[in-house]
């Protein structure tokens, strides 16, 4: 039985020795139960959980949530439109960040 990645669940390859290629990329295999659908916030928390992910990462997760969550900023809501513009790039980023970091799940 193949291996199944925890965050994206797709199919790691087999070991080199047991099919004679190496590098080949993994092939989607969907949910582990077909029935149940991936949970974004659960990926989420096996990706806090696991203790392979370096710290940073999940420090660099956590304080861009409290930023864009907390009130004071860079560049205050009161200045039309730039107020807005430094959560959104940071939101955006950390999307872009978490869809690499989970392998598209989110």
């Amino acid at each position: 039985m193949a291996e199944v990645c925890p965050y994206c669940w797709t199919k790691l390859p087999p070991p080199p020795e047991e099919n004679g290629r190496r590098g080949s990329e993994g092939e989607f295999v969907g949910p582990i139960h077909s029935e149940v659908k991936p949970s974004k916030l659960r990926a989420l928390l096996r990706y806090f959980l696991n203790p392979e992910v370096h710290w940073q990462k999940k420090l660099f997760i956590i304080g861009a949530i409290i930023y864009i969550l907390h009130p004071l900023d860079l560049i205050p809501f009161y200045i039309p439109l730039l107020g807005w513009v430094d959560d959104a790039v940071l939101f955006a980023f950390l999307l872009r960040f978490l869809r690499k970091e989970l392998g598209g799940l989110l």
